[in-house]
């Protein structure tokens, strides 16, 4: 979908997270295909079909018909019990004249001399008493020539020739997105009653059984010029986009680092000045481990090294290195830039902020945070954008709402005041625009072009002209969440010690009292999550407006403090967790 060329031939789908989203999808069609997306041979796919206020659910050859209130148990139950398992896709009818469901298997390789070519295709059919053209359930193989003559008559020619172009064709476009380094797809076409053609699935590890002769001739030829010739290409390598460090053409010595232990620091850039870096060194001191510096392009990925700055005999050496014995990831490069690769890489490593759950949208976090009785008063109300009319229709509600986008929960995100019926308040990039409701419709109009956004209530006081949220990050050590730092930031990305500015705007009473209820309730959601995560989340930063009345939760950030001001603490933090992590590994 990202590479646009062949997205026409995805069946329109979803990713099963949340039962609205399963809903919404199935508002658009009213019939539909649920697969589990760790599944093959047919199993785990249940076609739905929406009928008044009843869902028709068929798994193989049985059916069962269910209320709203059964359906939304299935899915629960089912569909969501782990979520993001399943897709759910719109039900394209491929059914031959006999009322038999099919698609064609088309099996590519790369040959003898590392190009693609078709190995073998044939139309799977199925049981017309089933949706499903699975050979392992009841289903059959023919002829593919024959089959497009008998089922598509005149037309059965050009099809036949465009099913075997896009084979070769896709084949070579998904080869190059996964940076040259895939030898052999399953691919799986189907042509509906308008004659569309549909791709329902691409496997790098296609079932052979009816043609392993053919593919033990490709395979081996495809061995042997990988062998000949040297050239193979990984992922690593594409996306590096050059530059890519090679040890043996370096002549930078060889660290010598008896039997130290190696705290690895990812970064985006080398910057020995850095506050964090430098706090980082100075607990690293009194220890026998090795702080060791790094870039993504400074790993040579086919021999295990790294080329690092390693802090040794009292000052920084530039020097040549094994992988680290654990990683702290100082460049928040999961799920941005395109680099998730370098963590696919370091996989066996201990990595102190594993970023698993980074990329969950926060009104997915609300969601499951409001489902608690403890944190629910604290989760402010909020919607996720699909019109202006949700921005507007909450902005009446509270009167003060942020705008933010759901995945990027570092952004400032624009805020909306409504100072009469009429007149509005708008802060963005530390400007404030006076708008009439006119100009604010228009603005967002402009604001909500093809971004996933929320809209939320905006709760925070006013300090010094300025609005200020207080920050608290935790750092999870043994059995209980540790602080890393807790302060005051302002519109301005300004910090302040948070008692201060409390003590400036309320008497000791108020202040005791609402220090003490952030604590709790961020200690709540830290252990809420984490309850439901479980090792997936060590680091925690939650953003917390406050009234003298209310306080409510902006954003979260799972494995990412922000740490303004607060290096050394962060720093003693993340020593501990080293310590923790490097004593049970």
């Amino acid at each position: 979908m990202e590479n646009r060329k062949y997205a026409e031939l995805l069946v329109p789908f979803t990713v099963c997270i949340e039962e609205n989203k399963v809903h919404n999808f199935m508002q658009r069609n009213a019939k539909v295909v649920f697969k589990a997306l760790g599944s093959n041979r047919g199993e785990n796919i249940y076609f739905v079909t929406r009928v008044g206020q009843r869902y028709v659910v068929a798994e193989h050859k049985k059916e069962e018909i269910l209320t709203q209130e059964k359906f939304n148990q299935w899915l629960q139950s089912i569909i969501l019990a782990e979520k993001g398992s399943y897709i759910v896709q719109k039900f394209i009818l491929t059914r031959t004249k006999a009322d038999e469901p099919y698609h064609f298997r088309a099996h590519v390789q790369k040959n003898g001399e590392g190009k693609w070519g078709l190995t073998f295709i044939y139309p799977r059919i199925g049981s017309k008493r089933s949706n499903l053209s699975n050979v392992a359930s009841d289903g059959r193989i023919e002829d593919f020539h024959e089959f497009m003559i008998n089922e598509f008559d005149e037309n059965g020619p050009k099809y036949e020739e465009d099913i075997l172009r896009l084979s070769v064709e896709v084949a070579e476009h998904l080869d190059k997105i996964y940076g040259f380094a895939i030898d052999e797809l399953g691919l799986d076409f189907a042509i509906d009653e308008t004659g569309r053609y549909w791709m329902h699935e691409a496997n790098n590890g296609p079932q052979t059984a009816f043609h392993e002769e053919k593919r033990a001739v490709n395979t081996i030829s495809y061995a042997k010029y990988v062998a000949e010739s040297g050239l193979f290409y990984d992922e690593a390598v594409r996306k590096s986009r050059g530059g890519i460090f090679q040890a043996k053409l370096s002549k930078l010595p060889y660290a010598r680092l008896d039997k130290n232990q190696v705290v690895g620091v990812l970064v985006s850039k080398i910057d020995l000045e850095d506050s964090l870096i430098n706090h980082l060194l100075k607990k690293v001191k009194d220890t026998n481990l090795v702080p060791a510096l790094f870039k993504p392009l400074d790993v040579d990925y086919d021999y295990a090294l790294i080329k690092a700055q390693i802090f040794q005999d009292d000052e920084w050496q530039e020097r040549i290195i094994e992988y680290p014995d654990i990683l702290i990831d100082y460049s928040f490069y999961r799920y941005r830039n395109d680099n998730e690769w370098i963590y696919d890489e370091f996989r066996e490593i201990p990595l102190i902020n594993e970023y698993s759950l980074s990329n969950t949208p926060l009104n997915t976090l609300y969601s499951s945070l409001r489902e608690s009785k403890e944190v629910a008063q604290y989760i402010p109300s909020y919607e996720l954008i699909r019109n202006v009319r949700d921005v507007t229709r909450l902005l009446e509600q509270v009167g003060q709402i942020t705008i933010k986008n759901r995945f990027d929960k570092l952004q400032k995100g624009v805020v909306i005041l409504q100072e009469t019926e009429t007149r509005y308040t708008i802060i963005q990039q530390d400007k404030k625009l006076r708008y009439n409701k006119l100009q604010l419709i228009n603005f967002l109009k402009d604001q909500l072009k093809g971004n996933e956004n929320i809209v939320q209530e905006f709760t925070r006081s006013n300090y010094q002209d300025e609005y200020f949220s207080v920050i608290t990050n935790l750092v999870r050590i043994k059995d209980t969440w540790i602080s890393a730092g807790q302060y005051v930031k302002n519109d301005l990305e300004e910090t302040f010690d948070m008692k201060e500015v409390l003590s400036e705007l309320y008497d000791d009473f108020i202040v005791e009292t609402l220090v003490k209820e952030i604590n709790i309730v961020t200690e709540n959601i830290a252990n809420l999550l984490y309850e439901k995560h479980h090792e997936s989340i060590s680091l925690l930063s939650i953003e917390v407006g406050i009234t003298e009345e209310d306080l409510k939760v902006l954003s979260m950030d799972l494995n990412t403090v922000r740490c303004n001001g607060m290096q050394e603490i962060y720093a003693q933090a993340l020593m501990q967790r080293v310590a923790l992590l490097l004593n049970n590994n």
